[in-house]
């Protein structure tokens, strides 16, 4: 693996690392622009999932890419039956009898009063 020196931008080296969690890296970097010498240590983690594992570690809890969450719950919505809002009851929704068809993303409209 190589990484740019913070410094000169030139390519470093990662000389040796070690093993911190199940998720996390911590390495030693050495820049190999002789004039710049620059050495120093980095951390690499794993942020998220984008492809689910065959062989998944229980110890490894990794959150799904937001990319994959949004379009799982585009694909769940898309599929799912549209809602009955016939056999909705109003009074539940304090609405006093107005007619209101709820949606997901929106707020019930303010009561007057």
């Amino acid at each position: 693996m190589k990484i740019q020196c913070p410094h000169c931008e030139c390519w470093s080296r990662v000389t040796s690392s070690h093993k911190a969690t199940d998720t996390a890296r911590t390495g030693y970097a050495q820049c190999t622009n002789l004039a710049c010498g620059h050495t120093f240590t980095i951390t690499v983690t794993v942020g998220f999932t984008l492809s689910p594992s065959a062989q998944p570690n229980p110890r490894v809890l990794l959150p799904l890419s937001p990319t994959i969450t949004r379009q799982r719950l585009t694909d769940q919505m898309r599929m799912a039956p549209h809602a009955d809002v016939a056999g909705l009851d109003v009074a539940s929704c304090g609405l006093s009898g107005r007619p209101w068809y709820p949606d997901l993303f929106d707020d019930p409209p303010p009561q007057s009063g």
